[in-house]
């Protein structure tokens, strides 16, 4: 077997896995969004569901929103969406590695093993793993 064939068995078995898991997340009642961040690139690898609970920056919802009156309605959301989900998978990585690195101050030998963060209306819910970073946001029932 080659170098290549291993390493793209490898790429196939971790998307695999993580499009699995992503899956079986994103069954759970209430799940409004989730993604899948790799580790190594901080590349949005998947997302599901719809982050329009998500507040973009006034500056970047100003900027959005020059672009998109020059964009036909659909493109404009699909644009809008996808800026949202971008800002948000960002936003999770600087959280992650910001407690990741309160952890590693606290306790050298100790690792970041779950993230939540409630609100009174969603939870999110952050698991980082050596090669991704998984994200479920829930809606809080009332």
């Amino acid at each position: 077997m080659s170098s290549n064939s291993i390493i793209s068995s490898s790429a196939e078995d971790a998307s695999s896995h993580f499009s699995h898991t992503l899956e079986r997340l994103s069954s759970k009642p209430g799940v409004v969004a989730s993604l899948v961040i790799d580790r190594a690139s901080n590349a949005l690898l998947k997302s599901t569901g719809t982050f329009s609970f998500w507040s973009a920056s006034t500056a970047n919802s100003t900027q959005t929103a020059a672009t998109n009156a020059s964009s036909t309605p659909s493109t404009a959301t699909e644009t809008s969406s996808t800026d949202s989900t971008s800002q948000f998978a960002s936003t999770i990585i600087g959280y992650v590695d910001s407690t990741g690195a309160l952890v590693q101050h606290m306790d050298s030998e100790d690792d970041l093993k779950l993230l939540r963060v409630r609100t009174k209306k969603h939870e999110i819910v952050i698991v980082p793993d050596s090669k991704f970073i998984f994200v479920v946001v829930h809606e809080i029932s009332s």
